[in-house]
């Protein structure tokens, strides 16, 4: 899969947005013991970014292994190629002089070399996960990022995966996500527009989803929700909205009546959120009292089936 020029240095301006939340929003300045990254993809640009800006560790997580050694290299090229005509400090601002002289001397063999024993000259570890348990430890993450990834996970599962998000960050942890919310078939179609995806049914867009890479169809009310529902708090939001005239040309399903127009209009959006304190320690008391009285009501049950 080819890597554009442009669309890796889309990607460092990513890269850099996340690492500037987390500046801004923790307490420890640029000290990062551990990254967690959703939606790995084909090019390891984001965790490579991430590890030299400063970075102790980072952990990328993706349903598939979608990376090979030489998406892997092209990725390192890019940015030694960057580096050298100083691009990757324009657009990468906190780059360490350290690890970039590391990554200028790392020689890319082209003969096959793993690509794990690549990306663990950074520290940088992939892992696979198609459901269940995030497979890291509770408190143990620092910084969480995704990149146009949560969109094309469905609703349920998006709901179990904000819950362990609070559980793997840790107290002082950030999350920094960008959303895309317009219709993918837009890329590729230009007749249509990125809220043609709105104007279907549930029942006919499960027919109509790209089977390869599905899209959950979420507004940004909705991902605000599943922040707030799992114990986080947004403290910073910048939403990029699409022409109105495009979205009056769409009849709207009624799954989207409900939806606010301004809501509606959000085709991308970039959301950052910490642990809301009481609201975590709130759900976290739930989460201990929970199974309790499930087995307190089991065995009043037990009791009074026996006593009839």
């Amino acid at each position: 899969m080819q890597l554009r020029d442009s669309k890796f240095a889309e990607k460092l301006a990513c890269c850099n947005r996340h690492w500037e939340a987390y500046k801004r929003f923790n307490p420890h300045g640029t000290r990062c013991p551990l990254v967690l990254e959703i939606g790995t993809g084909w090019h390891p640009i984001v965790p490579i970014g991430l590890y030299l800006c400063g970075a102790d560790r980072i952990y990328t997580i993706d349903k598939n292994s979608l990376l090979r050694p030489e998406t892997v290299e092209a990725t390192l090229r890019l940015y030694q190629q960057f580096a050298r005509h100083g691009k990757l400090k324009r657009i990468l601002t906190d780059v360490r002089p350290d690890r970039v002289d590391k990554l200028i001397a790392l020689q890319p063999t082209g003969t096959g070399r793993a690509a794990l024993e690549l990306l663990r000259e950074f520290n940088i570890e992939p892992l696979i996960r198609d459901s269940g348990p995030l497979p890291l430890p509770s408190g143990s993450v620092q910084l969480l990022v995704s990149n146009n990834t949560l969109e094309e996970i469905p609703p349920e599962e998006l709901r179990y995966l904000f819950v362990e998000f609070r559980r793997v960050c840790s107290r002082d942890g950030v999350m920094s996500h960008l959303v895309d919310m317009g219709d993918y078939y837009a890329r590729i179609d230009p007749r249509i527009s990125p809220y043609n995806y709105l104007k279907y049914s549930e029942k006919i867009w499960k027919y109509a989803n790209n089977p390869i890479v599905q899209q959950n169809r979420l507004r940004v009310s909705d991902y605000r929700e599943l922040h707030v529902a799992a114990g986080f708090q947004i403290v910073a939001e910048r939403a990029d909205r699409g022409s109105p005239s495009d979205l009056n040309a769409i009849r709207l399903a009624k799954e989207f009546a409900r939806y606010a127009r301004e809501d509606l209009e959000v085709l991308r959006a970039s959301i950052v959120s910490v642990k809301s304190a009481w609201r975590s320690l709130l759900l976290m008391v739930v989460d201990e009292l929970l199974p309790l009285f499930q087995d307190a009501f089991s065995l009043l049950g037990v009791g009074l089936q026996t006593f009839a």
